[in-house]
């Protein structure tokens, strides 16, 4: 399998009416491959994977790679009736007739804005936050506080990121979450300091 970039991936049974899955999760493609074992899937896979997954993924008989494929358009009129795949190497398309799709955002992270404004992104585009941004043993130049950034605070003082946008974070809802209700604590330890 070639390397893979980070996005979403899509899984598509070729003999049974179950949902076209484009998604960046790797939980979902586990139960996916856990309760569809008796179907034959096409998968796309774009992403940084776990490698046991991946190897999951290549020695499964029903599944078949399709590399550098993207779901296109959506074709129905009440109701999902097909699909149109894209292979962004050859342009090639191909309607594929499914009853329902299931997707999950934020593959990429959207942080160009944070980029315009000054605050520290790593490599991907994620937000670096607290410990994260002593790179090199020294905090950024224009942290101007005389104390260490909190746990989830950005290079901006006061200003935090929380859940899947920041980097190194677990890329799950439950730890979104409890990032979202600590940095309301940390809003108010921040508030409170003056």
């Amino acid at each position: 399998m070639e390397d893979l970039d980070p996005s979403h991936c899509l899984l598509r049974p070729c003999r049974a009416p179950i949902p076209e899955i484009p998604h960046q999760c790797d939980g979902t493609i586990q139960a996916v491959l856990q309760s569809l074992a008796a179907l034959r899937l096409e998968l796309q896979l774009r992403g940084q994977r776990d490698q046991f997954l991946v190897h999951r993924i290549q020695t499964t008989p029903n599944i078949e790679v399709l590399p550098n494929t993207v779901v296109a358009a959506l074709h129905g009129d009440d109701r999902l009736q097909a699909v149109t795949l894209r292979n962004l190497k050859t342009g090639a398309e191909r309607v594929v007739e499914v009853t329902s799709l299931f997707l999950c955002l934020g593959g990429v992270p959207n942080t160009q804005w944070a980029a315009e404004v000054g605050i520290a992104r790593d490599e991907e585009g994620y937000l670096v936050t607290g410990p994260d941004l002593r790179r090199g043993g020294t905090l950024p130049a224009n942290w101007t506080l005389n104390r260490e950034p909190y746990y989830l605070e950005t290079n901006m003082p006061g200003v935090f990121a929380a859940g899947d946008v920041r980097h190194s974070s677990i890329k799950r809802i439950a730890s979104a979450v409890g990032e979202g209700a600590m940095v309301v604590a940390f809003v108010h330890r921040y508030l409170a300091a003056g």
